[in-house]
């Protein structure tokens, strides 16, 4: 049986993703605890949604017979630091599947490639996403074309490629969120740019990003 605190960091985490990422309004804890997948019952869950709720990053909402529960901005800025935390809880989830105390082989079978966060320390196809996306910023401040192509969008887009490179050059990448940041943003510079070599770039980017984290 997983530790409570444990417990209550999974169920926070897959609010993340099912509420922050996937556009649903709230998640129930049937839900989460079939995302989970370990040895717990739904009303552990029910219970992790209450400590959430008590600590103001999730708001609880019961209807039918059924707990529900939205992550609250304090709740998603703090799975942004659990992330960022080597040390954290969800390290649970890196690909290597050790659980908190090296002890134990967790399977990771069930949790799908959106759903997961993959370590970028000494990680080669990360580092060369990173330098693509470093020659993508140096084309859209110093090309002409680019200039002509986006106008005054030109800088919002130079911005939107420096939030994505900064993604690929923590410790850990939330892959829900890197990629549809990156069909986003850099799907956004393509249909602006049209057939402009900056738009080229960005389509070739956004393929390599989506192969890396696939």
């Amino acid at each position: 049986m997983l530790a409570f605190d444990t417990i209550v960091a999974l169920t926070r985490y897959h609010l993340y993703i099912v509420v922050a990422y996937d556009d649903f309004e709230r998640a129930d804890s049937a839900y989460i605890a079939e995302q989970i997948g370990f040895d717990v019952t739904s009303s552990s869950v029910k219970f992790a949604f209450q400590e959430l709720s008590d600590n103001e990053h999730a708001s609880v909402s019961h209807s039918q017979g059924k707990t529900y529960a939205k992550l609250t901005p304090d709740g998603i800025r703090e799975v942004e630091r659990q992330l960022q935390n080597e040390k954290s809880i969800l390290a649970l989830y890196v690909d290597k599947g050790e659980d908190a105390l090296g002890s134990r082989k967790l399977n990771t079978g069930f949790i799908p490639a959106s759903d997961r966060v993959v370590s970028l320390s000494d990680n080669q196809p990360a580092t060369e996403i990173v330098k693509e996306l470093e020659r993508l910023e140096r084309t859209l401040e110093t090309s002409n074309e680019a200039a002509e192509a986006l106008g005054d969008l030109r800088d919002v887009a130079l911005e939107e490629v420096k939030t994505l490179r900064s993604m690929f050059t923590r410790k850990f990448l939330f892959v829900a969120s890197a990629s549809q940041y990156a069909k986003k943003a850099l799907g956004w510079i393509a249909e602006k740019a049209g057939g402009a070599a900056v738009g080229e770039a960005a389509k070739l980017a956004l393929a390599h990003i989506i192969k890396f984290l696939f």
